[in-house]
């Protein structure tokens, strides 16, 4: 506003105009605004730290769609892995939050593990793999995906 307040109570994840994730990185103008959305995070965090409460935290999921800012069509694959990585850096080394399991997240189905993989952002960043899955065709009952077992271990 002309104050120079930000409201935060909005969510504008289909917003994809504007090179967003560039804009919310170090050194571009909406940095501050996304650190303090941050900070909103992980002052709950502690909340739930102080609770005794883990969380499985799940940002920019279906990162291989194109529907989400941080989706393949609009911004490249360092570019997630840039961004994941300084998410979780700016939480768990920043703020100190470490009741929080990051989850990795890309919607399916998947062709292989490569696919799966594809913007993975590395072990030092992700405890958790998951998967989105909403279609209705018995995907994963017809064929294993990579996600369901063929993996390994990946190190």
């Amino acid at each position: 506003d002309s104050e120079g307040n930000y409201d935060y109570s909005g969510y504008t994840p289909g917003v994809t105009k504007g090179n967003i994730v560039q804009r919310i990185m170090p050194g571009g103008d909406l940095n501050e605004v996304f650190l303090e959305y941050l900070d909103m995070i992980a002052d709950y965090g502690v909340q739930l730290e102080e609770a005794g409460v883990p969380v499985l935290f799940r940002p920019f999921h279906e990162n291989n769609g194109s529907w989400f800012w941080w989706g393949k069509a609009f911004c490249d694959e360092q570019t997630y892995k840039n961004l994941f990585a300084y998410t979780v850096e700016y939480l768990r080394d920043v703020k100190g939050i470490h009741n929080f399991l990051y989850v990795y997240s890309p919607n399916g189905p998947f062709e292989d593990e490569d696919d799966y993989l594809f913007r993975y952002p590395g072990n030092e960043f992700v405890d958790v793999f998951l998967w989105t899955q909403t279609w209705q065709d018995n995907y994963f009952c017809q064929k294993q995906s990579a996600c369901t077992g063929d993996c390994g271990t990946l190190s």
